[in-house]
């Protein structure tokens, strides 16, 4: 993925339009997934904004945080499996090809990942973001973690959609500088 958006990055700067030199992705959901995938594979990227993405795709085999809530309600293992395995994702039975998924999971690339990386998730979606930060953290590598309480997998209230866009705003010129 990191030579296909390098190559539009190439093509706008070539025609003016934008600065090579200073390149920030953001992602959210399968979008936020794929900023961290293309940060894994190069390192021209000057920042990078993940939310609510998976770092490590086999967690989407985890239950959802409603399933501990209501039990009563059935075990909803279809909603995500199908995600990774057909939908997606598409990688494939997890069970018959578990190391598909490391392979394609930027949490297992982490020794790759050297831009900055903002690490967004929420509490009632399933948290995804931790064990990414901590490897990151782990390797003094530039890295933030944010956790929006009473969010589910996008962002209703107003006073976290305020803060959300003020990080944001501050990760992007902390690493982009003046625009």
């Amino acid at each position: 993925i990191a030579d296909r958006i390098l190559t539009a990055v190439d093509a706008a700067g070539a025609l003016g339009l934008v600065d090579p030199g200073r390149i920030a992705l953001i992602g959210h959901s399968f979008g936020g997934y794929g900023v961290l995938s293309a940060v894994a594979q190069s390192d021209r990227f000057s920042a990078v904004i993940a939310s609510n993405g998976y770092p490590d795709l086999s967690l989407s085999m985890q239950l959802p945080p409603f399933y501990r809530v209501a039990p009563e309600e059935g075990v909803p293992i279809g909603r995500m499996v199908g995600w990774g395995e057909t939908g997606q994702a598409s990688i494939g039975d997890f069970t018959t090809a578990p190391e598909a998924y490391v392979e394609a999971s930027p949490l297992y690339q982490v020794e790759a990942i050297r831009t900055p990386a903002l690490l967004i998730e929420s509490d009632l979606d399933t948290q995804r973001m931790g064990a990414l930060f901590s490897a990151l953290y782990r390797r003094d590598r530039e890295a933030g973690l944010v956790t929006y309480f009473g969010e589910g997998h996008t962002y209703a209230s107003p006073g976290n959609l305020r803060d959300l866009h003020a990080r944001i705003l501050d990760w992007l010129a902390r690493y982009l500088g003046p625009p």
